[in-house]
């Protein structure tokens, strides 16, 4: 969705109070906590200047399960209030966000997100000696959930039938490997789920990433 760029000043105040005791592995945190609450607020010193706020909150959760084995989760809440806010909503979609739908595709003054990972050793060692010898780097697996919404006053999560309205949700799977000692790739492949149906496989969406 194409959005005309904004002209305008910006002067924000804002408090951020953060909290992570995670444990962090060449892949990213394997298990502990993550906590980001941030409070912001725009101070309008003429008419060229926005006027808006925003509380948001962010909690990243990671299981050990073993210790190859991780579940990780994140959700968000986030809420833009002010006269301004309309020109400053929230994006979901695609990638980070919402795999399986188009990138960005939902936008709003609200936004509530639940990610749902669980990462798992696919590929330890792969070494192929003819005609060239060549090493493969690990592999790790996931599989994964994603469901939020965005929206501005009301949020009606379903239709009368069940499907989905508000909430936008995808589910897949994907790899992760380093193509070179500080390059992390992320390939996922998802499909977008209304509550009730999903995509055959043949339709998923891939999503390539660093």
């Amino acid at each position: 969705t194409y959005k005309e760029p904004i002209e305008a000043n910006n002067l924000l105040m804002s408090l951020s109070i953060n909290y992570d005791n995670s444990l962090i592995s060449i892949y990213g945190p394997i298990s502990g906590r993550i906590v980001r609450i941030e409070f912001s607020k725009s101070i309008k010193m003429g008419n060229e200047y926005l006027e808006y706020g925003e509380m948001f909150l962010e909690i990243r959760e990671h299981i050990l399960i073993t210790k190859r084995h991780t579940l990780a989760i994140r959700g968000i809440y986030g809420k833009r209030f002010g006269s301004s806010s309309d020109l400053l909503r929230y994006e979901i979609g695609g990638f980070n966000t919402i795999r399986g739908h188009p990138l960005f595709a939902y936008q709003g003054k609200n936004v509530l997100l639940l990610n749902i990972e669980f990462r798992f050793p696919l590929l330890d060692l792969l070494l192929i000696a003819f005609p060239f010898r060549i090493l493969f780097p690990p592999v790790r697996g996931v599989l994964f959930f994603d469901i939020g919404a965005t929206f501005d006053d009301e949020f009606i999560p379903t239709y009368d039938d069940g499907k989905f309205r508000d909430l936008k949700a995808g589910f897949g799977f994907g790899i992760r490997f380093f193509l070179l000692p500080n390059i992390l790739i992320r390939i996922d492949f998802a499909t977008p789920y209304d509550g009730k149906n999903s995509l055959p496989l043949e339709k998923w969406q891939g999503i390539f990433s660093l």
